[in-house]
């Protein structure tokens, strides 16, 4: 018979076995991933989709299309209009994967979405890998608080481009940092390369690969690593040049340097920083606990709960959002200011980490390829004429790791297992909430479309939005006020959403010709992501936050008169 010691031994080699940690974080993303595999399509996701089916009908040069002349009202470029890509700013790696799996598979919300789900698990997978090269200690217990950050898991269930292009910078970062061969330096190039052609933000991965590479003296690797990244680019630009005439990147109309805006958009950062990646409490919690830090942040704390006064006084946050964003920002300020503290004394790993010489060196080597990427991700970021949290995924991970080196360093060992759990505790929490709202509010879109189609079948609907809204009530039927060649006729439908101002000109203008016949309501849960105080994928200063007064989506439904 079996002994309890026994059983106990059996488990600890099955959990020391070299890919049972990643079996397990496969698992774990997986368990995340599953309920929200249904999710509707919304902010970016439908250009992704809709540049995709462009893609099947013509590979080479996809055709704007019905919807793409819609969607080019919300979100044109400078690119020829009679092409998909004159609605959207982003280069087509994965619109022409996403183009693959729908020919294969089919266009539903649930296929798609799990097509983008390796992004997700290699994400994690690969911080979990890369951890290795960066002094990180308990790399299991770190993985797993970053796969239920709220920066990570609510992005990861939308088909955007945010998830993906941190996939390729870490796996970038990844194959720079164990470069030994030719090898190496041509998978670290293929990795940014694909970067780059997700989002052109990520051209900041080349300049901090060729730092890296310089600082290592690895000057035939350096070659490799331009020429391979720099071709996968310019096949691109060709293409564009053979085409167009013009370049995407310099076309794509998101490059407006607006000095005037830095201030608004460094309070969304900082905040975004300190509350998305984990609750904003625990690395306050980590300051007080940390004599250093608490000398230094005394001030900061000052200047940031001042700070959220004015926000409250000037633009009439309630307490409990100025209360939430001077936790955000102060957490935020906290992390950059160890990151400073870092790149200027070159102490990269929590203390005691590593005392052989050549290792630090190593350390420091990587972190300074590192730091390169955030600083200049952090400064194109405060000059976007957008800011959101998911911008900050492919540089948000190097703060992740400052967070674990404080922790290892401030925390005795009892301690920071109770601190672990807490902050895991929290962040799945968080995380599941925004996911289940999230899901909620975009659903309610999905919903009124198919309501639309089911009640009036007989009717031409109108309508006015943009995004998910958008796709959905285009793919039912319905008619854009946007579309000029049809004029509404008496006995058409019209439907107000009362979330977005969007198409209130549209009402407002043929306003006494209509008739409220009905209106439809959908539940969504107070804690929010999109809209109210809360800015997860928009631009307000809270990365979330609770929103009472809005807790059902309403759409109002009115009849043309004669």
């Amino acid at each position: 018979m079996t002994s309890e010691s026994e059983h106990y031994t059996w488990f600890l080699k099955i959990i020391r076995f070299p890919m049972a940690h990643q079996f397990c974080l496969l698992m774990v993303t997986m368990i995340l991933f599953i309920p929200f595999s249904g999710k509707p399509f919304h902010i970016d996701s439908p250009v992704t989709v809709y540049v995709a089916k462009q893609i099947i009908e013509n590979p080479l040069n996809p055709p704007a299309g019905h919807f793409g002349r819609l969607l080019s009202v919300w979100n044109a470029t400078r690119l020829p209009s009679t092409s998909a890509f004159h609605a959207t700013p982003h280069p087509p790696l994965l619109s022409y994967y996403t183009a693959f799996i729908i020919s294969i598979f089919g266009d539903s919300e649930r296929v798609i979405n799990w097509s983008f789900f390796p992004f997700y698990a290699g994400l994690i997978l690969l911080f979990f890998t890369i951890s290795r090269y960066l002094g990180i200690r308990n790399r299991f217990t770190g993985t797993l608080l970053f796969a239920v950050s709220p920066v990570v898991l609510v992005n990861a269930q939308n088909v955007m481009y945010d998830v993906p292009l941190a996939m390729f910078c870490i796996g970038g970062f990844y194959w720079m940092f164990r470069c030994r061969n030719t090898t190496g330096a041509v998978l670290a190039g293929i990795f940014v390369g694909c970067a780059c052609l997700v989002k052109f933000t990520a051209g900041t991965m080349v300049i901090a690969g060729m730092v890296h590479f310089i600082l290592k003296k690895q000057w035939r690797y350096l070659l490799i690593f331009v020429l391979i990244a720099g071709v996968l680019n310019a096949l691109w630009l060709v293409h564009n040049l053979i085409l167009f005439h013009a370049w995407q990147l310099t076309q794509n109309g998101h490059a407006k340097y607006l000095l005037g805006d830095i201030r608004y958009r460094f309070e969304r950062m900082v905040s975004y920083i300190g509350g998305s990646a984990f609750f904003p409490v625990f690395p306050v919690v980590l300051w007080w606990l940390s004599k250093s830090f608490r000398r230094s942040g005394i001030m900061l704390g000052i200047g940031t709960f001042t700070w959220s006064v004015l926000l409250s006084t000037v633009l009439k946050y309630s307490f409990p959002s100025a209360l939430f964003f001077w936790c955000c920002s102060f957490a935020g300020i906290l992390l950059i200011l160890q990151f400073y503290r870092a790149v200027v004394s070159g102490q990269w790993a929590p203390a005691g980490s590593s005392t052989d010489r050549s290792e630090t060196s190593y350390l420091r080597v990587n972190y300074t390829t590192l730091s390169i990427h955030t600083l200049l991700q952090m400064l194109g970021g405060g000059f976007l004429t957008l800011y959101a949290v998911r911008y900050t995924l492919p540089f948000i991970f190097t703060f992740f790791i400052f967070f674990l080196f404080i922790m290892e360093s401030v925390l005795t060992k009892r301690n920071r297992r109770i601190f672990t759990i807490s902050v895991f505790a929290t962040s799945l929490t968080v995380s599941v909430l925004l996911s289940v709202s999230d899901f909620q509010l975009v659903n309610a879109e999905r919903q009124i479309a198919m309501d639309c189609a089911s009640r009036y079948p007989c009717s031409t609907v109108f309508y006015n939005g943009r995004l998910g809204y958008l796709y959905y009530m285009d793919r039912a039927g319905a008619i854009s006020f946007t579309d000029t060649s049809v004029t509404p006729e008496a006995g058409a439908i019209a439907v107000e959403n009362c979330f977005y101002r969007d198409d209130l000109r549209f009402i407002n203008s043929c306003r006494e010709q209509l008739s409220l016949i009905d209106s439809s309501s959908y539940p969504v849960w107070p804690l929010r992501t999109i809209g109210g105080r809360s800015g997860f994928y928009g631009n307000d200063r809270l990365p979330y936050a609770f929103d009472w007064s809005a807790l059902r989506r309403k759409f109002r439904i009115y009849r043309f008169m004669e």
